[in-house]
């Protein structure tokens, strides 16, 4: 095993040294270097003897001496993430439509993204090195899908082949004083009922568990050839809740949540901030429309400042999950400006299926089939979380393609309404 050198950073402690793009870093300190992880965690003693093959693989070695004032300036080539090995009955990536977005095909199954990026993880690729290196290291919090701890229904759901016991996965990380956030996908027959409220006994036993969040399933129209499934409806949110409520009352602070799409399904008001503590699964959709509502009251005489000078009217572009809280901030903006009008538009997702209710899988094409606006004086607000990275939607269609067509002002706006700025 090795990693790649992609560069060095000019002046660093490896540049002096030597080291050279396309240098394969074998070990550090009589370590093995496997990724990014063990470079940052063998590469942080005094003193590296660092073992590589240079472009002709040649075996040779080098000593550096850290002094923590210059980098040690090794960037190595990008990582590959390790894939799932489930086939889970409910996996949102095989409901993808074909030709979406590259990066949502891809099933990653990775604890080093889980540790880093806070991505959740099943357990159920690791093997016994990889468990040792997470104690050794101390890869510390990592982010678990456990969806029950039932072992039998748990290969029923995740349908993987191989020997494997959720709950001694977890009593050895516990023992072993790896913190965990944990995720349950509700699915109505499946885990719900009595098999959530033994999850949830389960794992409210393990102080290490920092969380449990519970999110309902996400089923797209693009389900041909799956096992059939039900949504969550409103009895099932309910009881969700029910339970969670039920948990957090025997413990010292609250650590079960229902995604705020339970709440919504289940027609019940969203928690107070106070519920949500630091709100440690966030990603998760879970405290997002609180915490939008507690940082519009922080930004709103700035955002107000914003387009107060602007003479054209403003409408909001969301999906049914945020519409609510969203019309609230629209009714405030038209009461402080009482020039302006500001309207909501719910974006129905045609693209993957009506059932998709959350902001951040809104479409371009949707947009464009379905919005109404006079482009000479409407601006339009889109939420930032329907772009990734390289600025695409869903749909492949970038910000730059979207002002083109659409030929008006374009707000964007943070989900959490922490920031804006014009495309």
């Amino acid at each position: 095993m090795a990693i790649k050198i992609q560069s060095i950073v000019i002046d660093s402690l490896s540049y002096d040294a030597g080291l050279q793009r396309g240098d394969l870093i074998q070990t550090i300190n009589s370590h093995t270097i496997r990724d990014f992880l063990d470079l940052q965690f063998y590469a942080s003693e005094e003193i590296l003897n660092i073992k590589y093959l240079d472009k002709n693989k040649k075996e040779r070695e080098v000593k550096i001496h850290n002094n923590w004032v210059k980098p040690l300036g090794i960037e190595p080539e990008a990582y590959k993430c390790r894939n799932c090995i489930n086939k889970c009955i409910f996996c949102f990536i095989d409901q993808m439509k074909p030709f979406s977005r590259k990066t949502l095909h891809v099933k990653d199954d990775d604890y080093c993204f889980s540790f880093i990026y806070g991505n959740f993880v099943t357990l159920t690729n690791f093997t016994d090195l990889d468990f040792r290196r997470i104690i050794e290291q101390n890869l510390s919090p990592l982010y678990i899908s456990v969806h029950t701890t039932n072992p039998v229904l748990h290969k029923k759901m995740m349908r993987y082949n191989r020997d494997f016991n959720i709950n001694a996965k977890l009593e050895f990380l516990a023992e072993n004083e790896i913190e965990m956030h944990t995720q349950i996908v509700l699915i109505p027959d499946y885990n719900d009922k009595k098999e959530l409220t033994r999850t949830l006994k389960d794992l409210t036993s393990f102080p290490e568990i920092l969380s449990i969040g519970i999110v309902p399933v996400g089923l797209t129209q693009f389900r041909n050839g799956l096992e059939k499934l039900n949504p969550v409806d409103k009895k099932v949110a309910i009881n969700a809740i029910n339970e969670a409520t039920k948990f957090n009352k025997f413990l010292d602070e609250n650590i079960v949540f229902c995604s705020d799409e339970l709440y919504l399904i289940a027609e019940k008001e969203i928690p107070d901030a106070d519920f949500y503590g630091d709100y440690v699964q966030l990603e998760n959709g879970i405290g997002m429309l609180r915490l939008l509502q507690e940082n519009w009251e922080d930004v709103k005489d700035d955002f107000l400042s914003e387009i107060s000078n602007k003479e054209k009217n403003i409408i909001f572009v969301t999906a049914k999950s945020a519409s609510k809280t969203i019309k609230k901030i629209s009714d405030e903006i038209n009461i402080s400006l009482k020039n302006k009008t500001t309207s909501v538009q719910i974006i129905k997702n045609n693209y993957l299926g009506e059932s998709v209710t959350v902001a951040g899988l809104i479409c371009a094409t949707d947009i464009f089939e379905q919005l109404k606006f006079d482009k000479e004086n409407d601006i339009i607000v889109l939420p930032e979380s329907m772009f990734n990275i390289d600025d695409y939607t869903l749909d492949q269609i970038s910000k730059t393609a979207i002002l083109k067509k659409m030929e008006c002002e374009i707000l964007l706006i943070n989900e959490l309404f922490e920031n804006w700025k014009w495309l």
